[in-house]
């Protein structure tokens, strides 16, 4: 009886080894067939930068210091820039949940260095940079800890300028302006 119950449960495993590898294809091409499809999408890219600047003109003096947040499209695809966004770091954010953690930055739209309209509003061709600039005194929004400044797109995505830059723009802040953080930080 034992040789009799141990062929039968090798025939029943030899019936569903077939389907067991099937099933494991079946797993695997689509897992492919997902991939693929996911890294052929096209992906629209910015690349960020955000910095202290000034207007220099020959024969006009220099522009009082604005900061600039530029956004250069790096294609695939032309693509729109939206609202510029500021974030706090992850612990604020996600463990403290902090209400004040994230903030849209409205821009100084009648700034001589402000994209015009009709390159805020439209798709930005691969190559192309629109800029948005806002006022650099005590009172700007270096004040308070921003981690992340950035941009978010037509699609949505955010498109953030690099630590380094914030962290640079930041530490000119503090030089020009001493430790003047706002109250609301410590919200």
């Amino acid at each position: 009886m034992d040789t009799s119950s141990t062929a039968a449960g090798a025939t029943d495993l030899l019936n569903w080894l077939p389907i067991a590898i099937s099933i494991l294809a079946l797993t695997i091409s689509a897992f492919s067939l997902g991939w693929t499809i996911f890294r052929d999408v096209k992906k629209p890219r910015f690349r960020v930068d955000i910095a202290k600047k000034r207007i220099v003109q020959q024969g006009n003096p220099p522009s009082d210091p604005f900061i600039a947040v530029e956004a250069l499209n790096l294609g695939p695809i032309p693509n729109r820039i939206g609202l510029v966004f500021a974030e706090k770091s992850w612990w604020q954010r996600n463990i403290l949940r902090s209400s004040k953690s994230r903030a849209f930055i409205s821009a100084d739209y009648a700034h001589p260095a402000t994209s015009p309209l009709q390159i805020r509003t439209s798709r930005i061709e691969i190559g192309d940079t629109a800029c948005h600039a806002f006022p650099y005194d005590a009172n700007c929004f270096v004040n308070e800890s921003w981690t992340r400044i950035g941009f978010a797109d037509g699609y949505g995505r955010m498109h953030w300028a690099p630590k380094w830059q914030v962290r640079k723009l930041r530490e000119q802040y503090n030089t020009d302006f001493g430790e003047h953080i706002s109250d609301a930080e410590g919200a």
